[in-house]
């Protein structure tokens, strides 16, 4: 929740919370639907294709900025040359490959790609204090 879009406040307040942990889970998962008593309760509100669509994600095209966006593509494209990414337990190499498979359009290389991003992000503002760190 620290890092995303959150619109659920009102279930939060621990009065609604102590009442549905006590409801039966036949209440809430009815019928092989997840919330069913939430579709119920708004069912005279939306319409019934809103109701029955299916969950879906709210995706970043974390790819895309990371190549896009010149400040962030200079930083990714320094990380096999920072201290921190050179301290850490990992094979230069593989770094180094990892980080220009990633910028040549690899996208498997995401993840491990975003994690040397964010540990080196981490470092630089939260152990050295720096501040505007994609500037050049």
């Amino acid at each position: 929740m620290g890092a995303s879009i959150e619109c659920r406040e009102p279930y939060l307040d621990y009065r609604i919370v102590e009442w549905s942990a006590g409801l039966p889970t036949s209440v809430l998962v009815a019928g092989g639907m997840k919330k069913t008593l939430l579709r119920n309760a708004v069912a005279e509100l939306l319409p019934p294709e809103v109701l029955a669509h299916p969950k879906w994600g709210f995706a970043t095209p974390l790819h895309r900025y990371f190549r896009d966006v010149p400040q962030i593509r200079a930083y990714i494209q320094k990380l096999p040359t920072m201290d921190v990414i050179q301290s850490a337990p990992l094979p230069m190499r593989r770094v180094d490959d990892a980080v220009r498979c990633f910028m040549a359009g690899d996208d498997t290389m995401l993840p491990l790609v975003r994690q040397l991003l964010m540990t080196a992000v981490w470092f630089e503002v939260c152990i050295e204090g720096k501040r505007n760190i994609f500037e050049p």
